[in-house]
């Protein structure tokens, strides 16, 4: 899990498992919501084509969405979490009556979570089977309540899982994708490693080391999904990138970009629903830029306020940013992809109940948008006192907050 960001500076994106802030919801003792009666059309095989919406940042709170409810892993990892978006119920996904929610008989309760996604109908989640020893790593596949679970496949733990280190576990058109980064060293320089693996929805351990790259230990990767295409960065929080397209049909791997700037720290790539793809950056002052890359460049087409080297976050359809205005508050710039400006004023409007104090004093990460509303995950770390919170805003509604979910106060150790 990455660190938020907490005004400005370079940051270091890590994934770390906290395996001691046990996420709780406002409304935990609510029912999960009812598996759709609708039929999913499986022949079109873009139904079967991941979303991006979640990916940046590493996807570091474990959160995907169907079209009504978004689904979230607990901060622990060992819950499985909802949010009903048309009616804003929220709670463990376990629809047994009386459950209290705290044990392993409960429908939510997964084995050490590292990554969720809605995909085909179903939810997915890659964790540990308590029930072997050694402990295996395995896909899972559960019905839209937490119920029917099943083992879909297990995973290479000594060769893949622990060699590779997978940071992201993304479907897409049947096939497990894993987004690796490990560190290296090589002739007494260190590296990081960078990988593609893939393994199919089969019940083999096979997996396929599609792609890899060592840069230099600054330089993080970031990972976007369209049609027959995978986008790699090789750059995230650094002043040199690389950006490649790899072909999931032909196996063939393309550079689209590579760039070096001493002046800049290049944030994440984006693509909107076109297949332009977008690449944002900051300079050491208050200026984040929006790239268009084609045909091998880069092409300014934006800029927004920042803090120094924070750069923008580019989402679905728009672009976000965070900088500190007048008295250390937190100020909101969102544009869409074409410049259109949805919003420039305060992040915090309006008080945001069950959050203490004052929120600017909080540390912050973007996970994701739908349409104008974008979610933040803030989160508060005082004397081993954990306070994490995921608030939405909608930028096109007065920055209206909704507090999505909440976490009580519990030790750190």
């Amino acid at each position: 899990m990455p660190p938020l960001k907490k005004g400005g500076g370079k940051m270091r994106k890590l994934s770390v498992v906290c395996l001691c802030l046990l996420l709780f919801l406002t409304a935990c003792a609510k029912p999960a919501p009812d598996i759709p009666t609708f039929a999913l059309d499986t022949s079109n095989v873009s139904n079967l084509d991941t979303a991006n919406t979640f990916l940046m940042n590493y996807n570091f709170e474990h959160m995907t969405q169907s079209e009504q409810v978004i689904y979230k892993l607990s901060s622990n990892t060992f819950s499985i979490l909802f949010y009903d978006k048309s009616c804003g119920t929220s709670g463990p996904l376990c629809g047994k009556p009386d459950c209290s929610h705290t044990g392993e008989d409960c429908n939510a309760y997964v084995c050490a979570g590292k990554s969720i996604q809605y995909y085909n109908g179903a939810i997915y989640i890659v964790a540990e089977d308590k029930s072997t020893f050694p402990m295996e790593t395995w896909l899972w596949k559960c019905d839209l309540s937490g119920g029917n679970r099943e083992k879909i496949k297990k995973l290479d733990k000594k060769n893949m899982v622990y060699v590779y280190q997978p940071q992201q576990y993304i479907l897409h058109r049947d096939t497990l994708y894993m987004l690796c980064e490990t560190e290296a060293v090589i002739d007494g320089n260190a590296f990081n490693r960078i990988a593609l693996l893939s393994t199919p929805l089969d019940s083999s351990e096979e997996f396929t080391v599609l792609w890899e790259d060592y840069v230099t230990p600054e330089r993080h990767p970031a990972i976007r999904f369209m049609g027959q295409y995978i986008y790699i960065e090789a750059g995230v929080n650094s002043s040199k990138v690389d950006i490649y397209r790899f072909d999931t049909a032909t196996g063939t791997v393309e550079t689209l970009l590579s760039d070096e700037n001493s002046d800049l720290c290049y944030g994440e790539i984006g693509i909107d629903e076109n297949g332009t793809l977008y690449l944002s950056s900051a300079d050491e002052g208050t200026t984040g830029y929006v790239w268009k890359i084609a045909n091998g460049q880069k092409e300014e087409i934006m800029t927004l306020p920042v803090n120094s080297y924070s750069p923008p976050d580019i989402l679905d359809g728009y672009v976000a940013s965070v900088c500190s205005g007048a008295d250390r508050y937190k100020e909101l710039t969102v544009k869409s992809l074409i410049g259109e400006q949805i919003y420039s004023g305060p992040l915090f409007t309006e008080t945001i109940p069950d959050i203490p104090g004052d929120p600017n004093a909080c540390s912050y990460g973007c996970v994701g948008n739908q349409g104008t509303v974008i979610n933040y995950s803030l989160s508060y770390d005082t004397e081993k006192l954990g306070k994490e919170f995921i608030v939405s805003f909608d930028a096109a509604q007065t920055m209206k907050p909704v507090l999505v979910w909440h976490s009580e106060d519990v030790k750190y150790g």
